[in-house]
């Protein structure tokens, strides 16, 4: 009998636990920030590990970093580039335009990032997109260098 009521209570504890996890992961993203990562005017965006511990080896200075996440907060699907202005960015960073004009230019001339022509959107509006190519490209080499390392370190 006591082996029954032992065995109860652990599988009733595990059941609950695992229900628990079901409901909400504590790895998930809004368990760990709540409504702030909830979505629509809140929300969230992936940016992978690589680019946030490899600023300094990709030469990204600090400003630059704020820039290309503005950028990329406004990257919604892959083939749909983003064209937010500089004067927004720069109204959330705190900053004067031209700073983020500068950091765009030093983006451009480091191969990260590049300011299309200027083109009417789908709403008829005058944009200029960034593409983001060189960006990405240079964080999946680091990836892939980092990859390739641990391979061998481990095998």
């Amino acid at each position: 009998m006591l082996f029954i009521c032992f065995t109860w209570c652990v599988l009733s504890f595990i059941f609950g636990c695992m229900k628990q996890i079901k409901q909400e992961p504590n790895y998930s993203v809004t368990a760990k920030w709540g409504v702030a990562a909830s979505g629509g005017e809140t929300g969230f965006q992936p940016v992978p590990d690589v680019l946030l511990k490899n600023q300094h080896r990709l030469g990204i200075t600090n400003t630059e970093l704020a820039v290309l996440l503005n950028v990329t907060l406004h990257w919604w699907e892959a083939k749909k580039l983003p064209h937010p202005r500089p004067s927004v960015i720069a109204r959330r960073m705190g900053v004067k335009s031209r700073t983020v004009e500068r950091a765009i230019m030093t983006l451009e001339q480091k191969g990260l990032m590049r300011r299309l022509k200027a083109e009417r959107d789908e709403a008829g509006l005058l944009v200029r997109r960034f593409d983001l190519r060189g960006l990405v490209e240079k964080v999946q080499d680091i990836a892939e260098e980092i990859s390739a390392f641990n391979e061998v370190s481990t095998g």
